[in-house]
Parts: C-alpha cells; sequence; structure tokens
C-alpha cells in the first residue's frame, strides 16, 4: 500500500509541475501544433436533463418478484410514456426475453444498480436499443470547408432545416488507408456496412439555413477539400432520451450481434449510473451519433472466450461526433475505449479501466483504449487510467489524436488469463496512425 500510495504522489508531483509549466502558454503554438487541435466541446449543452417520473413499467404488468417475461409490459410503458418523463422501473429483478426500443425523448429510469436489475434471456438482439430514424442522399457541398468554419454552401439546402443533423463527408485523402494487417475495413465508411471510400467525417448539427448557406453549431474539424468531393447528408436523430440507475445484464451469449445497449442515430442522448454485465458483443454501442453523453457506469465482464468483436466497452463505430465518456469504470473488457471508424471531435475523460482481457490463453497484454479502424481523428482521450493504448492498424489509420494527461500501467490480470507476459508496451503507435499527440502522461 505504501508503495502505491508513493506512486501516486510521484505520478500527482509530475502532472502538477506540468501543468504548472503550461499555464499560461500557447498550447496551439508552442506545444501541439494548431493543425493537430480543436476546442473540444463533447456532451449535452447545459447537462442531463432532470425527466420527471412518469408511467411505471408495473401499471402495465411487469412484476420484479417472479421470473416471468416482462418485455411486453416494459416495451407497453415505454410506448405509453409521454415525451420529457420518465418511465419508473421500481425495485426488483425483471427478466426480458426480447430487446426493448426507445424511439422518443423519454428516459427508462430504475432505483439504481444494486436495487433494479434487467436480465436479458433472449439468444439474439440487444437489450436497450436507442433509435433515431433515417439519413437522407448525399448533397454536395460547395464551399466554406476549410478546419474552422462554421459556414459552408451547399448544391441544394431544400431538405435542410436550422436545428437538424448532418454528416460531413470526402473522398479519402492522403491521411486515410483503409486496409491494415487485417484487411480491409470495409464497414468503416459512412454507409455501414460497404462504404470504405468515406470514412472521414464529422456530424455537426444546423443552427440555421439561409438559401445555400447552412451555418454550421460547431466548426469543422478538418479541411473537407473541393478536390475531394465533399458531401453532407441530413439525419432525422432521436434527441433527449436516455436510461438511468438500473443494472443490466446478458444472460447467455445467443448468436448473432449484440450490444447490451445501442445508441444509433442519436442526438444528446446519455446513459447515467447504470451496470452493464456480460457482453457478448458491445456493453455500449455508439453509431453514427452526436453530443451523447455515457457516464457514471460500471461496465464489467463479458462472454465466450474475449475473441475478435466481443466484449467491448464504449465502443464508438462508424461516424460519431461530439460523445463524452466520463467518469466510468470498465473491467475485464477485450477493449474498454474504442473507435473503428471515423469518429471526430468525441472525448473519453476521467475513466478507469482495469484488467483487459484478450483471447483466452494468448498471454497478450490487449490494449483498452485503443483506435481500431479507420479514420478516426481529431479525439481526446483525458486523465484517464488503463493499462495498454494502442493505435493500431488492425483495420486501418487514424491521425490528430491526442492523448493529455492518461495513467498508463502496462499491467492486468484478468481472471480467465492471469499471466500476461507478452505484448508489454504502454502505448503502441502502429503504421498509418500519424500526427498522433502524447502530452503529459505517465507510462
Amino acid at each position: 500500500m505504501r508503495k502505491e500510495k508513493q506512486r501516486w504522489t510521484t505520478a500527482a508531483l509530475a502532472l502538477g509541475c506540468l501543468a504548472a509549466a503550461l499555464a499560461g502558454r500557447d498550447l496551439g503554438g508552442q506545444i501541439i501544433p494548431a493543425d493537430r487541435l480543436i476546442d473540444w466541446a463533447p456532451g449535452i449543452p447545459g447537462g442531463i436533463p432532470a425527466y420527471p417520473g412518469g408511467p411505471s413499467v408495473t401499471d402495465h404488468g411487469a412484476d420484479g418478484t417472479d421470473e416471468g417475461d416482462d418485455s411486453a409490459a416494459f416495451q407497453a410503458a415505454i410506448d405509453a410514456c409521454p415525451e420529457g418523463q420518465a418511465v419508473r422501473v421500481p425495485a426488483g429483478t425483471y427478466y426480458l426475453s426480447s430487446g426493448l426500443s426507445i424511439e422518443k425523448s423519454i428516459v427508462l429510469r430504475g432505483e439504481g444498480p444494486a436495487a433494479t436489475r434487467l436480465i436479458a434471456t433472449g439468444s439474439s438482439g440487444g437489450i436497450v436499443a436507442l433509435e433515431g430514424f433515417s439519413s437522407g442522399d448525399a448533397i454536395a457541398v460547395t464551399g466554406g470547408t476549410g478546419k474552422g468554419s462554421t459556414s459552408v454552401t451547399v448544391a441544394d439546402a431544400s431538405d435542410l432545416s436550422a436545428g437538424g443533423y448532418v454528416r460531413i463527408h470526402q473522398d479519402n485523402n492522403a491521411l486515410v488507408d483503409t486496409v491494415g494487417c487485417g484487411g480491409e475495413c470495409s464497414w468503416c465508411g459512412d454507409d455501414w456496412p460497404n462504404d470504405p471510400d468515406h470514412t472521414m467525417s464529422q456530424i455537426v448539427p444546423v443552427a440555421a439555413v439561409d438559401g445555400g448557406t447552412l451555418t454550421l453549431g460547431r466548426p469543422l474539424y478538418t479541411d473537407f477539400e473541393a478536390g475531394n468531393s465533399p458531401e453532407l447528408k441530413p439525419y432525422v436523430m432521436l434527441e433527449r432520451a436516455g436510461i438511468e440507475d438500473i443494472y443490466l445484464e446478458m444472460q447467455t451469449p445467443g448468436d448473432g450481434e449484440r450490444d447490451i445497449v445501442n445508441l444509433s442515430e442519436c442526438a444528446h442522448c446519455w446513459l447515467r449510473n447504470v451496470e452493464t454485465s456480460r457482453a457478448r458483443n458491445a456493453h455500449v454501442r455508439l453509431t453514427h451519433s452526436y453530443g451523447c453523453e455515457i457516464r457514471d457506469s460500471y461496465f464489467h465482464h463479458g462472454h465466450g472466450d474475449y475473441g475478435g468483436g466481443w466484449a467491448y466497452g464504449v465502443f464508438l463505430f462508424g461516424s460519431n461526433s461530439d460523445n463524452l465518456i466520463e467518469n466510468n469504470v470498465f473491467h475485464v473488457t477485450r477493449h474498454a475505449m474504442v473507435y473503428e471508424g471515423g469518429g471526430s471531435g468525441n472525448v473519453f475523460g476521467y475513466n478507469y479501466s482495469k484488467d483487459p482481457q484478450g483471447n483466452v490463453g494468448s498471454h497478450w497484454l490487449f490494449s483498452d483504449v485503443s483506435t481500431h479502424g479507420a479514420h478516426p481523428y481529431m479525439n481526446l482521450w483525458e486523465g484517464n487510467i488503463a493499462a495498454h493504448v494502442s493505435l493500431d492498424n488492425e483495420w486501418g489509420s487514424s491521425s490528430h489524436n491526442t492523448l493529455l494527461r492518461n495513467w498508463i500501467e502496462n499491467r492486468a490480470a484478468p481472471p480467465d488469463d492471469p499471466t500476461i507476459y507478452t505484448g508489454l508496451h504502454a502505448v503502441e503507435v502502429m503504421a498509418n496512425n500519424i500526427y498522433e499527440n502524447f502530452v503529459g502522461n505517465v507510462l
């Protein structure tokens, strides 16, 4: 214990001295070049909203004292809940044979993970999906596409309106390589599952439309160059829906793609004080989502032998921008904090990951912080504690990401593979990962 305390004290002093040295300095010009930085502003403006209580799942027949199937009762309560209210889930253990779908601005709220428990007994699908609706056809962007721009012109703005969301992408430029040592990341592009030619993207809110000119709610994070045919697509997002104060467990691995929670085409949605256990694929997957928050939660353990694609923690898949994953604990996941695809402007802040578990028997220190597919850029990891960072080249490239003031332990002792003796690197930067920033980390 004394050595641990001394280690933390030394780290605190080192980071404190670094912070003092950097105070008042122009970080863009002196520590990290300005073209590698953005003004990160992730998450929900004003914080997570406080929805009042609405209908209870028990009003629709759910019973947390037996082992009956409560799926229909839960979905009925969700469907009946007015927007801006919470579906209440009293203390108890509830069993669900099929997944739940939330498609409006409500929250599913228990009485805390120790008191309200949802156990998924089915063999397909996830437990809770927060789902948006659609994306429109691509529209050519004709001007205003330089890094930092908040005003772009388009060929046709008739399908766009203030308050909506658009995804901007372009043909892959020289930064992007979609072929890594594992092969081509055909699913990393904007039109999943097969559009590898547009992997570098950004989702932005539309603040105003004036003729063919859009005012954007966030500046562009890179140059979308005229020679690379920049385009945007409108999104109809699910907005301001969430899950709070609940425990979710996947009882069996089952078959097919199965995430405990899936946020797809969501804007300003959230998880708070949620515990998830025994994930098949991901504990939480975000796809084509903007400004969501995953916070104050605990994600642990998976099924199977922790092979490829299994037991991920928070998994950003495809286009995602300005999401905040903060103050969470990850334990025994294959990869705790991972990007696979063209996410930008996202922040992983002040999370703790312990004992990443790779393929059982491999004896390899798996990465719990990872870029794992083309082409995440301008993302930030700040203040995390983890075992192993890998900006890998399994499925392609990344660039312009920043790791600031993290503690990387370079050790793990997962329960299914307690002897870890290969891959002992605190940090790996593999081929095709360029213009990356590491500042003030303790390795």
